[in-house]
């Protein structure tokens, strides 16, 4: 289950604190209850629109399949590091503690995605509380248009059972109780993504480290093997007239985050560049 839902290795997580295997079954099964919860939702949603079960079961299975993958998509970055990570120094860290405060750009987006699905299906489901008092809200709603048309010209709607589900959202939006399903159904849809990005950050935690340790030999794997497959070739058409390991620009690839011969720049202070530019007017 953890590697279908979130792709978690449980063989790397067996590696891990008893404290931190726990913490993942918990947003592993928060994070089925929460899909359980969209699909159900969304199925709802198809009730509002059309009534029937054709409507259930397409907006269940198509609705909950957009709104799944995208909530997965956006946990699923959660549980990994990427390669080539800059590390920030400890000294920093405790002196600043930006990290901690802001989140990323990255975080920024799963949030606002995960909180745009959360508002998709709290709606409906809130509304499903309110089942009687819907369906009230559409009789009244068509008995006012049938009346309105008749009046006018004697028409009636193009369809007896037409559904209005945002009106009954718009309805029901203004009731405090309401108010707070929304509120209540939203923040349970960031349980899961609380819970993955506080292991993510943890100073005890060592799933995601592990991942990206194994993930950091294997791209490194596959580089070493397309360099020396490259360099066989060089050798056998060029006569080895080049080194591909000499001619590389930088000393830990294919994570090129620290260049060959890079020199360390110094700068002077306020006094010295002073006395450098007097040396240079003279």
């Amino acid at each position: 289950m953890f590697e279908r839902l979130l792709g978690i290795d449980t063989a790397v997580l067996q590696q891990c604190t008893t404290a931190e295997q726990l913490s993942y079954t918990l947003a592993v099964r928060c994070f089925a209850m929460v899909v359980l919860f969209m699909v159900l939702s969304d199925a709802y949603f198809g009730y509002l629109f059309s009534g029937s079960w054709w409507g259930i079961l397409g907006a269940g299975a198509c609705l909950g399949f957009i709104h799944y993958s995208i909530y997965r998509l956006a946990l699923i970055t959660l549980t990994t590091r990427p390669l080539a990570e800059a590390k920030l120094q400890t000294e920093v860290v405790k002196k600043i503690n930006l990290r901690r405060v802001l989140p990323s750009l990255a975080g920024l987006f799963r949030i606002v995605f995960v909180g745009l699905i959360a508002l998709a299906v709290s709606f409906p489901a809130a509304t499903a509380l309110y089942h009687n008092r819907a369906e009230t809200i559409m009789q009244v709603h068509r008995e006012e248009l049938k009346a309105t048309q008749e009046h006018d010209g004697g028409h009636t709607l193009h369809h007896e059972d037409v559904r209005f589900p945002f009106l009954v959202f718009e309805k029901l939006l203004a009731e405090k109780s309401f108010q707070f399903l929304i509120l209540l159904f939203t923040l349970a849809v960031f349980i899961p993504l609380v819970l993955l990005a506080k292991l993510r950050n943890a100073a005890t935690s060592t799933y995601t480290l592990k991942i990206q340790e194994q993930h950091r030999q294997v791209a490194e794997r596959d580089f070493f093997a397309c360099l020396l497959d490259s360099q066989h070739h060089i050798d056998r058409h060029f006569g080895g007239q080049k080194q591909l390991r000499d001619i590389l620009l930088y000393d830990d690839p294919p994570f090129n985050t620290r260049r060959k011969n890079e020199s360390s720049l110094t700068f002077g202070n306020a006094a010295e560049f002073r006395t450098f530019l007097n040396r240079i007017g003279q």
